[in-house]
């Protein structure tokens, strides 16, 4: 599967996965934004905005996205501004 197949695919589950935290952002970051032809797999982080968010997206993950090359990364509000994330890693937003 093409790097942008797989990145289709990942905006897609973020569309259906809105019902479980109105409030998440998804960004891409990682070799797939730097390398689109060489990376193996696609870094994707998710801001929500409680663990209970994080867990409930976790979980309700389809089972086409799990089978994807993707690492995929919950954390709060809280800990992205802790760690300034977004910033540090260089994310894209994806959805929405």
């Amino acid at each position: 599967m093409k790097t942008s197949e797989v990145i289709t695919a990942i905006r897609l589950e973020a569309e259906n996965r809105a019902q479980d935290d109105p409030n998440a952002t998804w960004y891409l970051f990682g070799s797939a934004l730097t390398d689109h032809q060489g990376a193996k797999d696609v870094d994707v982080v998710v801001i929500v905005s409680s663990e209970q968010h994080g867990r409930k997206i976790r979980d309700n993950l389809s089972v086409e996205c799990r089978l994807l090359p993707v690492h995929l990364l919950i954390l709060t509000e809280d800990e992205e501004r802790e760690l300034d994330f977004i910033k540090a890693q260089h994310c894209v937003q994806l959805y929405p």
